[in-house]
């Protein structure tokens, strides 16, 4: 496989970015990490790769498993850690796969709050 070229990285974080402050994301203490908040879920951190690579990263994690657990049933998480992570070689999809996640969670919240 071929490396991602740094100005590639560079164009697929910038539109991840874009997207989870869409959602509110936060930045974090952590270098390079960001915090959206979910009253229902718990909050879900996200994690870039900014490093050289083979596949385009979105690293999540939700800090409450308990409260997520559902959801991440739901989204084909990992109910046991939380994960919730986008891996692939296409970074459109990639791009999708957090989308349609975000928008899930956004309906679920509109639904709980009726």
């Amino acid at each position: 496989m071929r490396y991602i070229s740094k100005k590639k990285m560079k164009e697929f974080n910038k539109s991840v970015l874009e997207l989870i402050k869409q959602h509110g994301a936060v930045e974090c203490d952590n270098y390079r990490q960001y915090k959206i908040e979910c009253e229902e879920l718990g909050n879900y951190h996200v994690g870039l790769d900014y490093d050289g690579s083979c596949i385009y990263s979105i690293f999540g994690v939700f800090e409450d498993i308990d409260e997520a657990r559902d959801f991440l049933r739901m989204a084909r998480g990992n109910i046991y850690s939380g994960k919730l992570n986008y891996h692939s070689t296409n970074p459109d999809e990639c791009i999708r796969g957090l989308e349609t996640m975000l928008n899930r969670w956004s309906m679920a919240s509109l639904e709980n709050n009726t």
